[in-house]
């Protein structure tokens, strides 16, 4: 499930339509800010389920001896799968992350302790260890299908085979790449596309 930008700026136009009009009935309001880091969240959450579950996926499909042509395609599906899954994680680690950089104190105390935690500048995405462990796991999860793939190339020379078990490796290490980008430098500008 995707959610594009339009339907998504609409969404936000929408809560901060019905925040302003609940401020008017003096009923409490959901902030802009806080839906868009609860759909963070929520998108993290969602990526992390889709990952468990393709994970158990390439698992009972290691199980069984199919044919390489067979191999090669539900690699290949799997690895879009994954990497739009590992795209949406990384996206929403980002969305946080800039959350945690917007955060303005409002008392003197907690602005020495946000300088303490972070340091004097924001340029870099904090990940906290829930995170860096999902990514490793993405990171595994991309090189079972690299395997997955070589156990087919193994058995094939077709041109058929060779074209998608490719493409399936393509896109498993671009998985690879972005989680690598995501748990060694921080900076997620450059690599979601």
């Amino acid at each position: 499930m995707q959610v594009s930008a339009p339907s998504f700026a609409a969404t936000l136009k929408l809560v901060e339509r019905e925040a302003a009009r609940k401020d008017a009935a003096d009923e409490p309001a959901i902030s802009a800010q806080d839906f868009i880091r609860s759909a963070a969240e929520s998108r993290k959450q969602f990526s992390q389920e889709r990952l468990k579950a393709l994970r158990e996926q390439m698992t009972t499909l290691s199980l069984f001896a199919m044919k390489p042509a067979a191999m090669a395609h539900f690699s290949s599906q799997m690895a879009k799968e994954l990497e739009g899954a590992a795209t949406d994680f990384a996206r929403s680690v980002r969305t946080l992350g800039e959350d945690r950089r917007n955060f303005v104190p409002e008392t003197p105390a907690e602005a020495y302790q946000d300088i303490a935690e972070t340091g004097p500048t924001f340029e870099r995405y904090s990940l906290t260890d829930e995170d860096r462990e999902t990514a490793a796991s993405f990171t595994a999860a991309a090189r079972q299908i690299e395997l997955l793939t070589d156990n087919a190339l193994e058995r094939s020379r077709e041109r058929g085979v060779i074209d998608t078990a490719t493409k399936a490796r393509t896109d498993a290490r671009g998985v690879i790449e972005l989680m690598n980008r995501l748990d060694g430098k921080g900076y997620l500008e450059a690599v979601i596309r």
